[in-house]
């Protein structure tokens, strides 16, 4: 007779996204432990969104469908409320799904989507998430998607004839076996101490759910081990499954979980260890913000009503963020806020509960204003080291009015509160002394609520008082100092340049004058030659005539030498 025998290897594997930011994973897991051929299974898709808040998913799921079937979709224990497409199975080998949320969802193990499959025929069959998407609820639609994690499952044909094989796939793996020859007990075993490094507080609720491994110390003298999960608090296992110190088990449904291993040596089992194991994967109750005093609201600082819930592992706390302020967290259901100048503002609330599960509504909170105040005039003709600033203006009835002062590094000046008389106006005069630069007038009207106006601001400028007004310009005494030290700087500059000019004229006039006086010289020289000669007639009146030639060159240039 022919058997089919199928032979299963599980494996995760990872498809990488264009993701915009890498926080968030989903996941194929499974809470079967085996898998019978022809007979249906389900794979859950699950998302860990690392922390951020999200509020829509999309995934194509897709399956070799010539060894798996897709039977069925089930969107019951989903965390998302609405479906813009819903999943359906086609003939391809892949089911299509967009889904959202009207709140923002965190958790380690979100449920999304529920596939009931049945095994038909032998091969690969890869379980795979493809043009995959999840988006932030941070109003602009972020893709936070990081990876996808599939199932790879392995079955084989093989006719074995004469055997009896049952057609059974684990989807875990067995517990390895340990060969060796038990001690002689002395006693009933104790109670195994336990670990789960994947749920190491027994106390505590988990939000993960996937495969993971328990261990414990194996006594010399065991020779049979029991280790079941169910919800059976104080279940006692008596069927041995051999002789083993850790033992792999699948995911588990949420709720509280009870892992009981048990010893059996030569005396009879002993005592049973009971490890608590609660998970809660599922966000609270998604809840609405009602503004008590409406909303848009005329008080500055509102109540902010809400309520959720969680089934399982119960509520911890809200976590209230108001614009960028910093987060509040409390466990009443009501909060009044504090004073908030008039604007937009967007309200976040996030519920959480005892596991780390949470969801998020988020509105957008309106604080209206009341009156500006009217400024009727401000002294503009301000100057460095003086004060008189005197500024006027007039306010609703039973206000008072703010007055800051502020540098252009928005450091406060001056800072008053003003009361207007009984028919709303108001006056000051600011006499602190102010530097140059520019100045920031802000006034703000106040009731007796705390509630603000818009603020009305004027920019102010502080310069030095002119020491003279020249057609109505005023020249202060920077520009005077700046234009007396250039025009200072120019004489002495200009000066220096006469001064090289006349130096340098005067040592051209030496060079002339040398060099005529030497030519002269030797003019008298060649007249002395001749008189040698005994030409001595000839020779004096020449020397006459040079002479009176030096004379009057030398008188000439001497002149113009010392001009």
């Amino acid at each position: 007779m022919k058997k089919i025998f199928f032979t299963l290897a599980v494996a995760i594997f990872l498809f990488g996204c264009g993701a915009t930011a890498q926080a968030a994973t989903l996941s194929i897991v499974t809470t079967a432990e085996s898998i019978k051929a022809n007979q249906e299974f389900t794979l859950d898709i699950k998302l860990d969104t690392e922390s951020a808040n999200v509020n829509a998913v999309q995934a194509t799921v897709q399956f070799p469908k010539d060894v798996l079937e897709a039977v069925r979709v089930d969107k019951t224990n989903s965390v998302f409320t609405f479906w813009l497409e819903d999943p359906t199975i086609d003939s391809a080998g892949t089911i299509h799904f967009t889904t959202g949320s009207t709140s923002g969802l965190s958790g380690k193990s979100l449920q999304v989507l529920r596939i009931v499959f049945r095994m038909k025929g032998s091969g690969n069959a890869e379980v795979s998430l493809i043009d995959s998407a999840v988006t932030a609820a941070d109003g602009a639609g972020t893709n936070v998607l990081f990876q996808s994690r599939g199932l790879k499952i392995t079955a084989t044909v093989a006719s074995l004839p004469g055997q009896e094989i049952p057609v059974e796939i684990p989807l875990v793996p067995k517990p390895a076996q340990i060969t060796r020859t038990p001690v002689a007990a002395k006693k009933i075993s104790n109670a195994p101490v336990v670990t789960v490094p994947f749920y190491p507080d027994q106390a505590i609720w988990h939000n993960l759910s996937d495969h993971f491994l328990a261990q414990w110390q194996l006594p010399a003298d065991v020779a049979g081990v029991a280790a079941v999960i169910n919800r059976d608090a104080n279940f006692n296992p008596t069927i041995s499954e051999g002789v083993f110190d850790n033992k792999m088990f699948p995911a588990l449904d949420d709720g509280v979980n009870y892992l009981h291993v048990r010893f059996k040596n030569s005396l009879g089992w002993g005592t049973t260890a009971h490890y608590r194991i609660a998970i809660d994967t599922a966000p609270p109750l998604g809840f609405d913000i009602a503004v008590v005093e409406g909303n848009p609201s005329v008080a500055p600082n509102p109540t902010l009503a809400y309520k959720s819930g969680d089934q399982l592992s119960g509520l911890f706390r809200y976590a209230l963020r108001i614009n960028n302020h910093d987060t509040v967290f409390t466990n009443d259901s009501e909060q009044k806020l504090e004073i908030l100048p008039p604007g937009r503002y967007p309200v976040r609330i996030a519920a959480q509960d005892n596991a780390g599960n949470s969801v998020e509504t988020i509105i957008e909170l309106e604080i209206l204003p009341i009156a500006s105040p009217i400024l009727n005039s401000v002294n503009r003709d301000l100057f460095v080291g003086e004060g008189n600033l005197f500024v006027s203006g007039s306010s609703a009835l039973d206000t008072t009015v703010a007055l800051t002062l502020t540098n252009s590094k928005g450091s406060i000046v001056s800072d008053l509160v003003i009361v207007p008389d009984s028919a709303g106006a108001w006056s000051t005069n600011i006499d602190t002394p102010l530097k140059r630069g520019e100045y920031t007038l802000v006034i703000v009207a106040h009731d007796a609520r705390g509630a603000m106006s818009y603020p009305v601001t004027e920019t102010l400028t502080i310069k030095h008082r002119p020491l003279v007004t020249i057609f109505g310009i005023g020249i202060s005494p920077l520009w005077f100092y700046t234009f007396t030290s250039l025009l200072l700087i120019g004489a002495l500059l200009l000066g220096i340049f006469f001064e090289h000019y006349r130096r340098h004229w005067r040592s051209m006039r030496l060079f002339v004058l040398e060099r005529d006086a030497t030519n002269l010289i030797n003019n008298i020289k060649e007249d002395v030659d001749i008189v040698a000669k005994g030409k001595a007639s000839t020779a004096t009146s020449r020397i006459k005539a040079n002479l009176k030639k030096m004379e009057d060159y030398v008188v000439e240039a001497m002149g113009k030498i010392n001009k």
